[in-house]
């Protein structure tokens, strides 16, 4: 099975599959802070210069499609609850959603140049981002500027799915094991995260590059051209997002216990140098930019004041880090988009004791508690730790600067997808270590469990809140009154508002229908396989 790639041609087409059905049934600036990428990749298209955070304005189109689409309530909250929420908006006649519909769609062309000064002028608050994805996204937006707004997000969100998606065989070329890419495929916020207009698709899929190509350096190829290789992927990936910073320390870690390894540290300094001149050669320019214009290297949590070191520690000893960390936990499994619509404690306490098994099998592994490991899986898992923990330590830094500049942790649990691959692959190792003969079973849990959550997290939970049904408490039997004829005629037509005019009802009941019957299919077949895989395990490269 790992020998062919029609495996993971199938898992990459099920991850297609999802994302399609995911843009097709949420709602305009659904997705975290969407409308504020659009409008930097709309800035750049229409004025050729990079926004500015705190000076660059949201364009008359954005605002005048907040007064007319509606916006979650975290979203309206943001902007003042000057606009519909979305379950107000089911609560308006059908003819006024109608006529708002229509003047969505037919947005004046030049509002899209104009910036909005008016009383509902707001600033861009992404602004302060890297700009390699949306200049991606430039030629996209130009190819498609005929089109109405509707049409244009739909683009630009096939777009993202599809550079996220490329994660999927980032997985499975790190593993060469079909469970991890399976897992990650099932995971709905991990289509959340890629198959909206964000530069996280861009930040997943070249983070998930650095984990493989540094694996290689490490395993296969500890050379002059893997060096020069990750440090075009570290610049490239710099000019994504700024949590790559938290790379830096793993590479240089990486690099030199090679060094050491081989006894020759004068080699490894000079792959690093390679290494690092490539990547400040690329991404430098932009720091420097933030540093004058912000006074800050990452151009985030921008502040009037420098806070000093006893600012540091004083807000360190305050800081809610239980609520915090949890709350990037349950982020991690489920959150809905900008509703933050949650599942149940159940399901979050489940998540919870898999953590904390997983964790007890790699404290066994490290420990060496009777837990036999081949020298390549011991540097595979070495180099996953390592992106793992300073990634972690990076978030929880950003949380404390949050809190810092604003009083309140604003950190999303969906940053975490850059390091899917490795969360996946020691969740994975550390559950198959608990005990003997777990390792057959660990892969069949993961794989149940994220099943688990997709099914909940786009049936239970998407689907109805965006169609006007908010249920707190999910049975069966409101999914068999929801699922009916009946009711899927009606979430087909609510679901197919404000969206492209090929977007109609009957292409929502089929994409609904044909995803259940490929997802159920998918899942089978996965647990089948993984069954008769009796010695089923997560291999480093060979």
């Amino acid at each position: 099975m790992h020998s062919r790639h029609w495996p993971i041609g199938l898992v990459w087409m099920f991850s297609i599959a999802q994302g399609f059905l995911y843009i097709i049934s949420t709602p305009q600036w659904e997705g975290f802070d969407e409308a504020f990428h659009y409008s930097y990749i709309q800035n750049l298209a229409e004025t050729g210069r990079l926004p500015i955070y705190g000076r660059t304005l949201l364009s008359k189109e954005v605002t005048t499609s907040f007064r007319l689409a509606p916006l979650s309530s975290p979203v309206n909250s943001n902007l003042g609850n000057r606009y519909t929420s979305l379950g107000d908006y089911w609560q308006l006649p059908e003819s006024v959603r109608k006529e708002r519909e229509t003047s969505l769609k037919n947005i004046p062309g030049d509002f899209r140049s104009i910036s909005d000064v008016s009383s509902d002028a707001c600033p861009n608050y992404e602004a302060q981002h890297p700009p390699l994805y949306y200049l991606l996204c430039v030629p996209i937006y130009r190819l498609f500027s005929s089109s109405d707004l509707p049409t244009m997000v739909f683009v630009l969100r096939i777009f993202s799915l599809l550079i996220g998606s490329l994660t999927i065989w980032m997985a499975f070329s790190l593993t060469k094991s079909i469970v991890i890419p399976v897992v990650i495929s099932l995971l709905p916020m991990f289509i959340s995260t890629v198959a909206r207009i964000s530069n996280d698709s861009l930040g997943v899929t070249l983070y998930s590059l650095l984990v493989l190509l540094t694996l290689k350096y490490v395993l296969v190829a500890s050379n002059y051209r893997h060096a020069f290789y990750i440090g075009i992927t570290a610049g490239l990936g710099m000019l994504t997002k700024a949590y790559f910073l938290t790379a830096i320390p793993v590479l240089a870690i990486a690099v030199l216990a090679i060094g050491f390894q081989k006894k020759n540290a004068g080699l490894s300094a000079r792959h690093l140098v390679v290494l690092f001149s490539t990547m400040i050669a690329i991404a430098c320019w932009w720091y420097l930019r933030n540093y004058r214009l912000y006074g800050t290297i990452s151009g985030l949590f921008i502040i009037d004041s420098s806070p000093s070191p006893m600012d540091y520690f004083r807000y360190w000893a305050v800081m809610p880090w239980r609520s915090g960390i949890n709350t990037i936990f349950r982020e991690f499994i489920w959150t809905g988009n900008s509703s933050f619509t949650s599942l149940s404690k159940t399901v979050y306490y489940t998540a919870d004791l898999l953590a904390a098994f997983s964790l007890i099998g790699l404290i066994k592994i490290y420990l060496k508690a009777h837990v036999p490991i081949k020298p390549a899986e011991k540097e595979t898992l070495n180099v996953m730790m390592l992106f793992f923990f300073f990634f972690i330590v990076g978030l929880l830094y950003q949380m404390l600067e949050s809190f810092l500049s604003m009083k309140q942790i604003v950190t999303g649990g969906w940053y975490v997808y850059a390091i899917i691959i490795p969360i996946i692959f020691l969740f994975c190792r550390g559950i198959g270590t608990l005990w003997r003969g777990m390792q057959r079973f660990a892969p069949l849990i993961l794989i149940g469990f994220s099943a688990l959550l997709n099914f909940l997290g786009y049936f239970c939970k998407s689907i109805p809140f965006y169609s006007g049904h908010y249920i707190p408490r999910f049975h069966l039997q409101t999914f068999f009154e929801l699922y009916n004829s009946a009711g899927l005629l009606a979430i087909g037509r609510r679901l197919s508002v404000n969206k492209p005019e090929f977007v109609t009802p009957v292409v929502i009941i089929a994409g609904i229908i044909a995803y259940a019957a490929l997802f159920l299919s998918f899942v089978v077949l996965s647990l089948k396989i993984q069954w008769r895989c009796r010695e089923a395990r997560i291999a480093g490269i060979q």
